[in-house]
């Protein structure tokens, strides 16, 4: 036991690290499609509250790894390819090349799930709120992917896999 909360502090430690490679923005922190509206031709964004300095990668992981709907491959290849090449035009990423760009929209994904998966759990425990429940086998699947990019995610993985998979 001592093992496995080590191997999850490291894991917790290694994306804090790297989250701080990236610069830092105003961020939405709920950007998902439950918090964006049609209006008439216009698109509104709702939710604010919430909202705090992160990541620049933190809204677009967000969007694209949506924990209500997963989205085509495609498009999601095409909104990031979009962000980035927006943000390099904006002088947001200082020079980064894009893989690893990819490779930190990638851990800031993995962070967001994380955290998701104790905010779903905690809204059914405390809040009585068991809708979310739903959600969470589209949110693990998302985790065990982001960890199957970065070799330093295997320990994690084998962990998220012993204890959540299959126990909600």
């Amino acid at each position: 036991m001592d093992e496995e909360k080590q191997d999850i502090n490291d894991a917790y430690e290694y994306i804090c690290n790297s989250l701080k490679l990236l610069p830092y923005v105003a961020m939405h922190r709920d950007f998902h499609s439950r918090n964006l509206m049609a209006f008439g031709n216009e698109l509104a964004v709702i939710d604010f509250q919430d909202m705090v300095k992160g990541p620049i990668t933190y809204d677009l992981a967000s969007l694209v790894y949506d924990c209500y709907v997963v989205l085509d491959k495609a498009l999601v290849n095409k909104c990031i390819d979009r962000a980035y090449a927006k943000y390099c035009e904006l002088n947001l990423l200082n020079g980064m090349e894009k893989s690893e760009f990819v490779r930190l929209l990638n851990i800031t994904s993995l962070q967001r799930h994380i955290k998701v998966l104790g905010i779903f759990c905690r809204l059914s425990i405390r809040d009585g709120k068991s809708g979310y429940l739903k959600d969470l086998p589209r949110v693990i699947n998302y985790v065990l992917d982001e960890c199957k990019n970065d070799t330093h995610f295997s320990k994690l993985s084998n962990i998220i896999k012993k204890y959540v998979v299959g126990n909600f």
